[in-house]
């Protein structure tokens, strides 16, 4: 079920990281659940600014 999550996933994270504003985005495997994914994202400031508003 990850590996289908994961690859359905890539074109947004793709996109994701092409935004203006974005510092990065990653996601991370559980080592020991297989079924669990973390997305993070870090957007700059300035991002975070006008995102909010």
């Amino acid at each position: 079920m990850r590996d289908e999550f994961l690859a359905a996933m890539e074109p947004h994270v793709a996109s994701t990281r092409d935004e203006p504003g974005c510092v990065f985005f990653e996601y991370h495997r559980h080592k020991n659940d297989e079924d669990v994914v973390v997305l993070i994202e870090r957007l700059s400031r300035c991002r975070q600014t006008s995102a909010g508003s």
